[in-house]
């Protein structure tokens, strides 16, 4: 092999490892560019979301004076949850005022918890006996009450002849209804 041959032989194989090194050190430059892309894009978006919740709060620091009342108002509405007796007490002067024979009766209060996140509340199945247009006077009295209450089922049936021979069908007449409806009473922990 000649000086000349050895001399082009090396001028190629140096060529090769300049042009290996260049392209390798691209790609991997180029993925490093790339997950770095990708990063600040990232922390762009958690930047705007921030910013979006920093003016989410001042926007509510502003308009808080003005909703202050209806908060403390809704507040009210929401019945204590370890002792509900007050709105038993409610539940059953309605009645008495709607000349309903009423049966309450609290069901468990984990049963359907999951189902709602904004508030606990305490789920109340109610039985009662009386005349059509006085348990609407009684729904209507519940609905419009001084409590935040969600009415999850209502059932209404009419008292045939063969109920009203029954022991706990005594003093009503035949078209008269008994109801049973399951609220949900939202309440303060």
């Amino acid at each position: 092999m000649s000086l000349r041959n050895k001399f082009n032989f090396s001028i190629i194989i140096l060529v090769l490892i300049n042009v290996g090194l260049i392209v390798f050190g691209i790609y991997y430059l180029w993925l490093d560019i790339d997950r770095a892309s990708r990063d600040l894009a990232a922390q762009k978006q958690a930047s705007a979301s921030l910013d979006l919740e920093i003016q989410n709060i001042e926007t509510f620091k502003k308009l808080y004076p003005t909703i202050k009342p209806n908060l403390e108002k809704a507040s009210d509405l929401l019945a204590n949850y370890e002792a509900p007796v007050e709105f038993m007490k409610f539940l059953e002067a309605a009645s008495s005022d709607c000349r309903l024979t009423t049966t309450i009766v609290a069901l468990n209060p984990s049963q359907g918890q999951e189902k709602t996140l904004i508030w606990p509340f305490l789920p109340f199945q109610l039985t009662s006996l009386g005349s059509f247009p006085n348990f609407y006077k009684f729904l209507d009295k519940i609905e419009s009450g001084p409590y935040l209450i969600e009415i999850q089922n209502l059932k209404i049936d009419r008292i045939g002849e063969e109920k009203i021979n029954q022991e706990d069908f005594k003093g009503l007449s035949v078209g008269d209804v008994e109801t049973t409806i399951l609220i949900n009473l939202f309440t303060q922990k």
